[in-house]
């Protein structure tokens, strides 16, 4: 089992390496020496979202399921953890917590839960990256962290030193 996970997660780097070098090594540092972590969490967030959007579009990254609803599920998800993402990237002073954190979403979303959960004709509207079980815990998140927004600048900002 540990070796499926070690395998499976440097799988499932592959393509998230590309990424979390531009969103977390690049872009997060750099817009923190601007704005604040709120604002910086807000701004990679939306950016992330519409960078897959035209895969998603074209039909060649997503579900069945209506377009729209993927983007929208899809925007809330991206957008929520985008916030955790960066508390991590703040804290650890390093973008491999989202190099870890990018791929075991993938390998786990994609390659082990979608696959083992039985399908009833409405399940990939609530399973997965564009389902809204995921978009529901992005809306949480972002509310969550709205509404301790003061915390969420104040404690990440005496911690960046990237």
């Amino acid at each position: 089992m540990l070796g499926f996970l070690l395998q499976g997660t440097l799988y499932a780097a592959h393509s998230a390496i590309g990424e979390e070098i531009g969103w977390r090594g690049y872009l997060t540092p750099t817009l923190l020496q601007y704005c604040s972590p709120f604002q910086t969490s807000l701004m990679v967030g939306i950016l992330w979202s519409l960078w897959h959007y035209p895969i998603i579009v074209l039909g060649l990254y997503g579900t069945d399921v209506d377009l729209v609803y993927q983007l929208i599920c899809f925007s809330l998800m991206t957008l929520g953890v985008n916030f955790i993402y960066t508390w991590f990237r703040v804290k650890s002073g390093s973008l491999w917590t989202g190099l870890l954190l990018h791929s075991s979403h993938n390998l786990y979303i994609q390659h082990v839960f979608n696959p083992m959960t039985l399908n009833t004709g409405k399940t990939d509207y609530v399973i997965g990256e564009f389902g809204s079980a995921l978009a529901i815990f992005g809306l949480f998140t972002v509310i969550l962290i709205l509404l301790n927004k003061r915390t969420f600048n104040d404690n990440l900002s005496k911690s960046i030193v990237l």
